[in-house]
């Protein structure tokens, strides 16, 4: 449906005090959202955003998002999850996951859980959802965003399978339905019709457009630990 000027800009105040940055999301980047219209940005963001589902760790209204619920003393809570863009170094195709509950294909990813971090997270979710064993190759892009209800991370790895042969996953399960390798086109044409046949979103074209069309990848190193000690410079670095 069509929406006025007026009520777009009370929705971007509105997101903007649930701690969503609504000016980086811009046709550049994969993820880019029009507001109020397609479904390209995660969906815990879009219910938070519309105020018409719950989901755990999230109010549903933006009056209950602006009360603080936590400080410098409590702490700041943090959802963290991976996401992981798998491409066949033989074929050049996707990793696509047919999720359940009706929610369509998207990409292998997942909440991390206490004692995981994003790296196992990633490895993990991409077996369990997709039947695929990845080496991870790289980072995409490292999402942050703080609001006064806590902070939501998601880190996109870059990954290949660690044998090429390996078969996607193909009797449903708890975990998803199946997956598949899909081209660019596939997820195309995919991307015009609802799920469940359909797209749950498009970020898993949005990038696959992007790294075919000669996006970075970053090295593993970029997300590291605080703990990690700063690594040595090479001796094309020294003066």
């Amino acid at each position: 449906p069509a929406t006025s000027s007026k009520e777009t800009d009370k929705r971007k105040r509105a997101a903007t005090t649930a701690g969503v940055n609504t000016s980086r999301h811009n046709k550049s980047q994969p993820g880019f959202c029009l507001l109020g219209r397609k479904q390209r940005m995660n969906e815990a963001w879009l219910k938070a955003f519309h105020g018409n589902e719950e989901q755990e760790g999230y109010p549903t209204t933006f009056q209950q998002q602006g009360r603080a619920t936590w400080d410098r003393d409590t702490g700041c809570p943090m959802h963290a999850f991976s996401l992981v863009i798998c491409r066949h170094p033989e074929t050049k195709l996707w990793l696509a996951v047919h999720e359940t509950k009706k929610r369509g294909w998207w990409l292998p990813g997942g909440f991390v859980d206490p004692g995981d971090d994003h790296f196992t997270a990633a490895v993990r979710e991409t077996k369990e959802e997709a039947g695929i064993d990845v080496t991870l190759l790289g980072v995409l892009r490292v999402e942050n965003d703080m609001s006064r209800q806590g902070g939501r991370q998601r880190v996109i790895f870059y990954a290949e399978p660690f044998d090429p042969c390996q078969q996607p996953k193909q009797v449903a399960d708890k975990e998803s339905l199946g997956a598949a390798w899909m081209s660019v086109s596939e997820l195309k044409k995919k991307s015009q019709q609802a799920p469940p046949d359909g797209l749950r979103g498009e970020e898993l074209l949005d990038w696959a457009q992007y790294l075919e069309g000669g996006g970075t990848i970053y090295p593993l190193e970029l997300f590291s630990s605080e703990y990690d000690v700063v690594p040595k410079p090479t001796p094309s670095a020294k003066k």
